[in-house]
């Protein structure tokens, strides 16, 4: 088990490199095997929320490796996306590590400043998603719902470009007591403001 605090403070050191982030995830010998938690860890641990996926699903790693990757996901496409996802967050490419781990940490820091909360789909360029929730069924159902946005997007870039939703009708949207008792039982309920 990591100490998600320590971790945090050795990334926020500046004195700290990759091999004092490599010493403190090695967990030892564990049925003869050495043992080290990823070193992506610090995603983990900088995302703070209750359940943690890290993947890389080909259709989004596709447009996180795109013209398009800074771009794609700022206003949502379709009604179920916008409920399901709410609002997400770029990160550019930075290498796994300790350089990831230091862009990611301070991407969350300025989201919990401006919003209050991390949001729930952090997109890493050329890299993954990271996808923070209350319970393992809401990392899913944002992982999926990536995908499937993912698969519009190249789909409806493919027929011309993108036609996002309006924003200005996305608040009013938001504020149906409908949408937010969809998002508590789905368990993504959370800022999905723009």
């Amino acid at each position: 088990m990591v100490d998600a605090d320590a971790l945090l403070d050795l990334v926020r050191d500046p004195a700290s490199t990759q091999d004092d982030l490599s010493a403190a995830l090695d967990a030892g010998v564990h049925d003869g095997r050495s043992r080290r938690a990823s070193i992506e860890t610090v995603v983990h641990a900088a995302t703070r929320a209750p359940f943690v996926g890290h993947t890389h699903p080909t259709a989004v790693v596709a447009l996180l490796a795109s013209v398009h990757a800074a771009t794609a996901w700022e206003d949502h496409v379709y009604s179920d996306e916008a409920v399901v996802v709410g609002r997400s967050a770029f990160l550019p490419y930075a290498s796994p590590g300790l350089d990831l781990g230091r862009a990611h940490l301070a991407l969350t820091e300025r989201e919990r400043a401006e919003h209050g909360e991390v949001p729930a789909l952090v997109l890493l360029g050329n890299h993954g998603i990271v996808v923070g929730g209350p319970t393992p069924a809401a990392v899913e159902a944002v992982t999926t719902m990536t995908v499937k946005g993912a698969r519009v997007r190249a789909g409806a870039y493919a027929a011309g470009g993108l036609a996002p939703l309006p924003r200005a009708s996305m608040a009013a949207f938001f504020a149906r007591a409908d949408i937010a008792a969809r998002q508590r039982e789905l368990g993504t309920a959370r800022g999905a403001g723009r």
